[in-house]
């Protein structure tokens, strides 16, 4: 509570959401063309915005995000949370 509970009333920016990646683009790569290098190409490109993930949201402060980041990120790693698939 000490981490998130400061500035939890002021969280909201207010500005609206940030843009959306365009998932998924039409880039022209098929069953029909799939083994050309081109097409290859797009899809390694295709990869590297992937693993970038998506950007934070615009919609909390950047301060209050992080350590709520933080609260989940120690939560998730804490002996006491079992994880059961």
């Amino acid at each position: 509570m000490e981490l998130v509970g400061e500035g939890f009333d002021t969280r909201k920016t207010g500005s609206p959401a940030g843009p959306r990646p365009g998932w998924p683009k039409r880039d022209g790569v098929s069953w029909s063309n799939h083994l050309s290098s081109e097409s290859n190409e797009l899809r390694v490109a295709r990869q590297k915005e992937v693993e970038k993930g998506d950007p934070p949201t615009t919609l909390l402060t950047a301060d209050w995000r992080e350590r709520a980041e933080d609260v989940v990120w120690a939560l998730m790693n804490s002996p006491e949370f079992v994880w059961i698939p």
